[in-house]
C-alpha cells in the first residue's frame, strides 16, 4: 500500500510551497526518487491534475519516492505566477525536498514534467545537478 503525506518546503526566494510525498509500500526499499511538475497554472494545472497524480502513484508503485507539488501561486503554495522563470526556483526547491526524504539515493533522482512543468523543468536542469534523468510529457 502506498503512503502519501503532505509536505511543505521553501524556495530560495522565501516562498512556502505545498506538495505531497508518495512513498512505496513500507516493505520496499526506494529504488530512487522523482519530482513530478504539473501543467500550466493559469490553465488549471496543479499537483491534482489527474495525469500528475497517476504518474506519482505509478512511480511509487514501482518503488520510487515521489514529490509532486504546486508551483507558486497554486493551491496552498505562496506567491504568484512568475511566467516560468520564477518557477525554476520551485523546481530547485522540490528537488531539494526530494533529497531530504529518507532512503532516496543521491545518484538515482529524476524529474518528470507535464506540459508547463516539462518546460520549466528543462530550464531548471542546469541548477539541479543531483537529477540524473529527465522526462518531459506534452
Amino acid at each position: 500500500m502506498l503512503n502519501e503525506t503532505p509536505i511543505a518546503f521553501e524556495t530560495e526566494d522565501g516562498l512556502l510551497l505545498s506538495g505531497r510525498v508518495v512513498r512505496p509500500a513500507a516493505e520496499i526499499s526506494p529504488r530512487g526518487g522523482v519530482v513530478v511538475a504539473h501543467p500550466h497554472p493559469l490553465y488549471g494545472g496543479s499537483m491534482e491534475t489527474p495525469l500528475v497524480v497517476a504518474l506519482a502513484q505509478t512511480l511509487a508503485s514501482a518503488g520510487f519516492v515521489v514529490v509532486r507539488f504546486n508551483f507558486r501561486g497554486v493551491g496552498e503554495s505562496e506567491g504568484a505566477f512568475g511566467g516560468g522563470e520564477a518557477e525554476e526556483a520551485d523546481i530547485v526547491a522540490a528537488v531539494q525536498a526530494l533529497g531530504a526524504q529518507p532512503g532516496v539515493p543521491r545518484d538515482r533522482r529524476a524529474l518528470v514534467g507535464y506540459s508547463f512543468g516539462a518546460w520549466v523543468g528543462l530550464r531548471a536542469l542546469p541548477r539541479v545537478q543531483s537529477v540524473k534523468a529527465f522526462a518531459g510529457i506534452g
